[in-house]
């Protein structure tokens, strides 16, 4: 039976407004943001961080922006785990076709620095059902338990209007081994987001695992695809039968160091992949467009040029902007960065449009800390 006691990862943890010491100056790491858009236009963006690097005392913290992304907040909501031993990080946001507004997180027990998995963590989330109201008067659910694993890129609403979690089980990590099969799995909601069950999983060999943090999206014929991080670069995966089963992996034309990549379906058909340009370093993070299903990406617009640029992940919004967000220097400057372009930009690798701007703070740790 799970470990339900005050110290353990089983116990839930409402989010709750973010205290002084939730502050940016107040911490010394931070990164693995995640964004989303509500319906009347509200940004969000997420991340964790708390104590000196991935560990115990790390929590997940939401701010938001009322003006485009062009200036943010602080942080107004926090998952802070009570227990010492408990960490909370891996978030996602997803504004639901119904207007709500939902937190993902993992919770694993953690005893110490770069202590980060359990051997089964696990995903939680919180609904908020008024995300355009002020942030003091947010109603945000009980925390639910979904299932073992860590998600960090958030769903994806497929053609049928169901909702598929890329959720992941990692391969042993320093000696603890998984209590179920390790891959990247799908999990899906037929309810939105009453009820959520398991449906099917990449299976990635073990000498190249390497934390998977997948993303599902869907082709124009229906196949489901992912895009998973290995070793280097990244695998794909497809499935035809809604994510039942997936075919074995397969090397992807998306390049990368070994690092969290991201892959949507936009508006316009074409798919969107975010990542650094680069394989030997998280540096020249950059957004392509694919017209031909992943095939290739000829299209492409660097965001970032500097080192330790990592983690993008993006959402689109009405008006056809793609709104980036991506972490830079984690144990240094530590910023949250957020960046708003069209695929006119990216395909002519400049940005061009007026209301299009790249590396707009969200938030930064002191330089003199």
């Amino acid at each position: 039976m799970p470990d339900e006691s005050a110290a353990s990862p089983f116990v839930p943890v409402p989010l709750k407004r973010a205290e002084a010491r939730h502050r940016a100056a107040a911490r010394i790491y931070q990164g693995i943001p995640g964004v989303a858009i509500t319906e009347k236009g509200r940004l969000f963006a997420v991340w964790y961080g708390g104590g000196r690097g991935e560990g115990p005392e790390n929590y997940v913290m939401i701010a938001l922006s009322d003006d485009g992304g062009r200036t943010w907040g602080p942080e107004e909501w926090v998952v802070d785990p009570p227990a010492k031993d408990v960490r909370a990080f891996d978030a996602a946001l997803f504004a639901a076709p119904d207007g709500a507004l939902w937190c993902f997180w993992t919770q694993c027990r953690s005893a110490g620095l770069e202590d980060i998995f359990d051997g089964r963590s696990g995903v939680w989330c919180s609904r908020c059902g008024n995300p355009d109201d002020p942030p003091e008067q947010f109603r945000w659910s009980f925390p639910a338990r979904i299932c073992n694993g860590i998600m960090l890129n958030p769903p994806a609403v497929l053609s049928d209007g169901a909702w598929a979690l890329p959720v992941s089980m990692w391969h042993a990590r320093r000696g603890i081994e998984p209590v179920e099969e390790p891959g990247a799995k799908m999990y899906v909601s037929e309810d939105s987001g009453r009820t959520f069950a398991y449906r099917g999983m990449a299976r990635i060999p073990a000498e190249t695992a390497s934390y998977d943090e997948h993303s599902i999206y869907e082709l124009g014929d229906g196949t489901l695809a992912m895009l998973i991080r290995k070793s280097r670069g990244f695998w794909e995966s497809h499935s035809a039968d809604g994510g039942r089963s997936w075919s074995e992996v397969t090397e992807s034309a998306v390049p990368g160091p070994g690092s969290r990549g991201y892959v949507c379906r936009l508006a316009s058909g074409r798919l969107l992949a975010l990542t650094n340009d680069c394989t030997d370093a998280r540096r020249n993070l950059t957004a392509f467009l694919s017209s031909d299903g992943g095939r290739s990406w000829p299209d492409k617009l660097r965001l970032d040029l500097r080192d330790k640029t990592s983690y993008p992940v993006a959402v689109q919004d009405k008006a056809g902007f793609i709104c980036i967000v991506y972490d830079h220097d984690r144990y240094g400057e530590g910023e949250i960065l957020f960046s708003k372009i069209t695929e006119a930009d990216i395909r002519a690798g400049v940005l061009l449009t007026s209301e299009s701007f790249a590396g707009v703070p969200v938030s930064a740790l002191p330089r003199s800390r």
